[in-house]
């Protein structure tokens, strides 16, 4: 019985090795024309833009509305001249939502095939003591 489940461990190890030396052409593959990633000014956001970027596809960059976001839509539109980047700032954790009205008028006249979201935040602290998010429960009224 041990003997069967490493043999299975070890085929799934090796599927997923061979399924990483198979390029994954998004543009093709979702015939995506564009993406939208959503904490696209840094770190993995920045990344899946320019894997995207280096596949073909226009990304809309959107991030908090700031100097990095700026710089980074200045990068790739330099590293990737044919590519077609829009850069949206907003604050996703506003809690009013009216971060969609801005997204969507960035995405009105293009067809996005693609969403990456990716964006997060960190609250400080034990986890019992975070306060998440707060709105007035029907048992209240």
């Amino acid at each position: 019985m041990g003997l069967i489940s490493m043999l299975s461990y070890l085929v799934m190890i090796i599927a997923q090795f061979i399924a990483t030396m198979i390029p994954n052409d998004l543009k093709k593959r979702y015939d995506a024309k564009w993406a939208v990633v959503t904490g696209a000014s840094s770190g993995i956001g920045k990344s899946l833009s320019e894997k995207l970027a280096s596949q073909g596809i226009n990304v809309v960059l959107v991030a908090l509305d700031d100097d990095l976001l700026r710089d980074t839509t200045a990068q790739l539109c330099a590293k990737y001249p044919t590519i077609q980047f829009r850069s949206c700032g907003v604050n996703l954790g506003d809690s009013t939502g009216a971060y969609m009205d801005t997204i969507k008028a960035s995405t009105d006249d293009i067809q996005v095939k693609l969403l990456f979201n990716n964006a997060g935040f960190i609250l400080p602290g034990m986890f019992p003591d975070c306060l998440l998010y707060t709105s007035p429960s029907p048992r209240d009224s």
